[in-house]
Order: structure tokens, then C-alpha cells, then sequence
């Protein structure tokens, strides 16, 4: 939707929830329902350096949340900024129903770095996280909050695949109001690829032998090179690189596709610029008021 007639040019979407877009425009954040054309300005919100934000709604608080994650990137001890060593430094949550903004415990977070975009389902807010580690690998989590409960959790991601030399990239998705994650194996620079999509079955339910991961399937190696983004009724929305040469160079030209994984069909999508790095988030029109959104029992 346009709605820059009334959000500002410089507005960025950072989350989506039942209708509702999060918007970051410059160091403030806003809520906008583009069907109703409301938007509400979140109060108290300052955000400079480095942060993560999430938003999403809670059945059992029935209320919606924003989460703002701030990362630690400057040493006071001396005083100088560390790129090389950024860690989660603090976490507040903003609840609409209070119009307000509180300090959380985020202290299991502490030696983490978020490195993605928050993915959300009803009642909790998913992020990818690394930890430095002794070794040369770093080790990679899953951060989940949960909404109603206002509380931080780790979880492990799908099972290592078996060549573990193997190079892949793990995204985060939504599949039926379920986590989902997609590995996508990296052979090599504008060389085929291939991804699997691994559903997360109950992020409530932890075990001694670790969280329940469902390989839903396994597609590729494609004749180009694709990098999943999103699931977009059962089809996945991917960012796809055509590649060609120059006289002296490769010229590559980035577009939006759909991949049937049923058909192994691809169709270009509609995309107003050619983007290296695209963020999705899926949108549902909604007639929720953002002045007082709140939902009926």
C-alpha cells in the first residue's frame, strides 16, 4: 500500500502483525494500519545505535507489544566503540494497553548478538542470534519471546546437517503460525543453490533431547541463484540474482520471485527497484484502530 502521504518518505517497516505495520522513522517508531489510514505515534522512543525491534500480539494478555532490543557496541571502560564485539546490552518492552515503555530482564541475552529481522506468531517474537565462541565457528540460537508472559528464551536451531563443511545460511519464516527456518546451502558465488524448510512444531514444548523440528522438505539444486525470504501461501518469495557478463565485469540484477516447491514452477514478481537486500513481512488488511487496538474477547 502507499501510504507515504501520511507516514514520512523515510519510514522504514521493521514488523507486521494482523494489519498492523511498525514503522521506524529515523530515531522514533509509529504504528499504521494502511486500511484505515491511522497511524499513532509511539511515545517515549528514542532509539539510537544499534537495536532490534519486534512487535506482536498476546491472546492470553490480550494486548500487543513492541520489543526493542538495544546492542552494546560502545566500551565505556574506554571509551571507544567495539564493531567486533557487539552484544545485547539491554531490552524494554511497550505495551499499548499502558501506552508505556518498561525495562525487562534480557540477562539471558547478555553474550548474544541478534543478527536478523524478528519473525512473529501469535504470542511470541523469534530473532537469530550468534555467540562468540572459543572456536573459530560461532554458535548460532534462537531467540523467542514470549509476549504474554514477557519473557526471553534460547532454543536451538534445526538439527546440523550431516557434511557439516557444508556452507548454509539459516532465515527465519513464518509457516502456518509456526517458526519456521529455512537452511539454504551456498555452493559458491552465482553457482546453484538449494534450501530445506524446517518447521518449528511447539516452542512451548522443550526437551531433554532439544526443541521438535520438522524437515518439511528439501528443493534444488537450481540452475540459478536463489535465497529464500518468506512463505507467501505455501509458495516461497525469494530474492533471485540474474547474472551476466560485461566487458570487463559481471553485471548481476536483483528481482523478487515466487518458487512453487510443489511444481518447481519460479515467477518473477512485480518489484518497483532492484534491491540488493530485501526485508520481508507479511501483511493481512485489517480494520484494527491503532488509536486504541485492542481485540474483543
Amino acid at each position: 500500500p502507499q501510504f507515504f502521504d501520511i507516514a514520512s518518505p523515510a519510514a522504514k517497516i521493521v514488523a507486521s502483525c494482523n494489519g498492523i505495520l511498525c514503522l521506524r522513522d529515523k530515531t522514533a517508531l509509529s504504528l499504521f494500519n494502511p486500511a484505515t489510514r491511522q497511524i499513532k505515534q509511539v511515545q517515549g522512543t528514542t532509539l539510537f545505535g544499534l537495536y532490534y525491534v519486534g512487535f506482536g500480539f498476546s491472546p492470553v494478555a490480550n494486548d500487543y507489544k513492541i520489543v526493542r532490543i538495544s546492542m552494546g557496541v560502545f566500551d565505556e571502560e574506554h571509551q571507544v566503540v567495539v564493531l567486533d564485539n557487539v552484544r545485547v546490552d539491554r531490552a524494554e518492552v511497550y505495551s499499548l494497553t499502558t501506552g508505556s515503555w518498561r525495562q525487562i530482564d534480557a540477562t539471558k541475552l547478555r553474550p548474544l548478538c541478534l543478527v536478523s529481522s524478528s519473525v512473529a506468531t501469535t504470542e511470541t517474537i523469534f530473532w537469530l542470534a550468534t555467540m562468540t565462541s572459543d572456536s573459530d565457528t560461532d554458535s548460532e540460537f534462537v531467540v523467542s519471546f514470549d509476549i504474554g508472559r514477557e519473557m526471553f528464551t534460547l532454543l536451538n536451531g534445526p538439527p546440523l546437517p550431516p557434511s557439516p563443511t557444508r556452507s548454509y545460511d539459516n532465515v527465519l519464516a513464518e509457516c502456518n503460525d509456526k517458526l519456521a527456518v529455512f537452511r539454504h546451502y551456498i555452493i559458491g558465488d552465482y553457482e546453484p543453490c538449494s534450501f530445506e524448510l524446517w518447521v518449528l512444531e511447539d516452542v512451548h514444548n522443550h526437551t531433554s533431547s532439544g526443541e521438535s523440528w520438522s524437515k518439511m522438505y528439501s528443493v534444488g539444486p537450481f540452475s540459478r541463484v536463489l535465497y529464500p525470504l518468506s512463505i507467501w501461501r505455501d509458495q516461497i518469495v525469494c530474492r533471485e540474482e540474474l547474472s551476466r557478463r560485461g566487458n570487463n565485469y559481471r553485471i548481476v540484477e536483483t528481482v523478487l520471485s515466487l518458487f512453487n516447491p510443489l511444481s518447481n514452477e519460479l515467477k518473477k514478481l512485480p518489484a518497483n527497484r532492484d534491491e540488493f537486500c530485501y526485508v520481508p513481512f507479511t501483511y493481512v488488511e485489517s480494520l484494527v484502530p491503532v488509536g486504541h487496538i485492542h481485540h474483543e474477547q
